[in-house]
């Protein structure tokens, strides 16, 4: 029976969640099968949330008990996992109101009733909460015309104080140092041993000028934004004549008049290609026609992909959720 029982439960539950999409929304039996699937989301992410949380515990408890080098890091991990875990449960009305961020900086535009925020964060809890308080905003040397403004408190719960100042700026840090590795692999991707590595190269560097503000660059920023169709179809031009003349002097005449005619037909495109375009159109044209019909092409074929694996797994030929036993 645990052999059986199994696929048909999942086969049931993914007939019912592919039907739902196919009928009215104004249905009792759409608004049913609507409250049941979130229903059963709900008790799905919960149990993930306690498997995936009892699989962290044992990892780095493990790491921790047996000393592995970098048991440290373990200890900060499940230490912070407790604390986020804690500021997000208990209610906010245990502990006190603590002031993390000072009175925002007054905005000199010389407006009536500008609202200033006080923002604190609450010891415990998971509600928000914004209200008037009769306190009075004193006047400082940096903002004279504060004297005798209300003020808006803003209070945050504390979970929210982490995710802003301490998840955000670590996964920014994390990127930013992914950058350089993202650099280095691009160079070892982008050299031009043949024509589509060529390509790519050329495209990348279109994109990556149109990208960033190259006109801050002194002396040669606004010269190579004003230039941009000369620095490009001149580069094509040149690189297809260097690969000519190497044809040429291997005897491959062929494929020398081949390039060479390349070149002279570049030459006419750039001849008619309208004086205003710049780099930024040429990103946009690059992005929005070739990327995203390759783009397109790749998702097609995860679409398909995923859909013959879905049906696999409903039909009982794949059962995955069973460790893999037939």
């Amino acid at each position: 029976m645990r052999n059986y029982l199994p696929p048909i439960i999942c086969g049931v539950c993914g007939v019912i969640m592919m039907l739902h999409f196919f009928l009215p929304e104004n249905t009792m039996l759409y608004k049913t099968m609507m409250e049941w699937v979130t229903n059963s989301t709900i008790v799905v992410g919960v149990f993930g949330l306690f498997i995936g949380l009892a699989s962290l515990v044992h990892n780095h408890g493990n790491r921790i008990a047996r000393r592995s080098p970098g048991w440290g890091y373990s200890v900060i991990t499940l230490s912070f996992t407790a604390i986020v875990a804690l500021t997000g449960i208990i209610s906010q009305n245990v502990g006190p109101s603590v002031v993390s961020k000072p009175l925002e900086k007054y905005n000199y535009d010389n407006r009536k009733n500008q609202d200033h925020t006080l923002i604190t964060h609450t010891l415990f809890g998971y509600k928000d909460e914004t209200y008037k308080t009769n306190l009075v905003a004193a006047a400082s040397s940096d903002a004279p015309e504060m004297k005798g403004e209300e003020i808006t408190v803003r209070k945050v719960p504390l979970f929210m104080f982490f995710y802003n100042y301490v998840i955000m700026p670590m996964g920014a840090t994390t990127f930013s140092l992914l950058a350089f590795y993202m650099i280095t692999a691009t160079y070892r991707a982008m050299r031009a041993k043949s024509w589509e590595a060529s390509l790519l190269l050329i495209s990348s560097i279109i994109i990556l000028i149109g990208q960033v503000p190259i006109e801050e660059i002194p002396l040669i920023g606004k010269w190579i934004m004003g230039h941009a169709q000369l620095i490009v179809y001149m580069s094509l031009i040149l690189y297809i004549l260097y690969a000519a003349m190497k044809q040429f002097f291997s005897r491959n005449f062929i494929t020398c008049g081949i390039l060479s005619a390349s070149a002279a037909l570049i030459g006419v495109i750039w001849y008619y290609t309208p004086a205003d375009v710049d780099f930024e159109a040429m990103k946009s044209i690059i992005l929005n026609y070739p990327n995203n019909a390759a783009k397109r092409g790749i998702l097609i074929g995860v679409q398909l992909g995923s859909l013959a694996t879905s049906i696999k797994i409903l039909s009982g030929i794949e059962k995955p959720y069973m460790g893999g036993r037939g």
